[in-house]
């Protein structure tokens, strides 16, 4: 449980762990409506496409965008973990990377909520992010900003 009370279920848990597993892109969380605990977006995440077999820049940049315009329809904040897909030689590489969409147009409480409630979703589960990302206005964070940051990391 995060200082702020709010609690991480285990479907929440479950769900984080099969992502690190599965093929899909992204999945989205957010704290529920009742302010208690962290809960799925499944409006958002039924939006989460396969990852393809081989890198498509153009593909990737495409599912990126597409995925950043649904967020942006977002009311409040969430805590984001999107795969990106490299190649260094032969071998793919899925990069998970944290996005914490935390916009300034959000009311200040679900802000201050948010900020103290996520590192309870990051210790709970090993997400093994490879990079962290804040995302405070939507124009932040364009795909190529992604891709740089990611592969500085390999």
């Amino acid at each position: 449980m995060a200082m702020s009370g709010v609690k991480v279920e285990e479907e929440v848990k479950t769900s984080l762990l099969s992502f690190k597993k599965d093929k899909k892109r992204f999945i989205a969380v957010q704290i529920a409506d009742d302010e208690k605990t962290f809960c799925l977006d499944k409006e958002l995440n039924c939006e989460s496409k396969e990852l393809p077999q081989d890198v498509d820049e153009d593909l990737e940049k495409e599912d990126y965008n597409a995925f950043r315009s649904k967020l942006k329809t977002c009311q409040k904040p969430h805590l984001v973990h999107y795969k990106v897909r490299s190649k260094k030689g032969d071998k793919y590489t899925d990069k998970i990377v944290t996005m914490n969409w935390c916009l300034d147009k959000f009311n200040v409480k679900a802000k201050m909520l948010h900020s103290s409630s996520e590192k309870a979703i990051k210790t709970s589960v090993d997400m093994g992010n490879d990079v962290s990302i804040n995302i405070r206005d939507e124009d932040d964070c364009p795909y190529e900003e992604v891709l740089n940051t990611v592969l500085k990391k390999k």
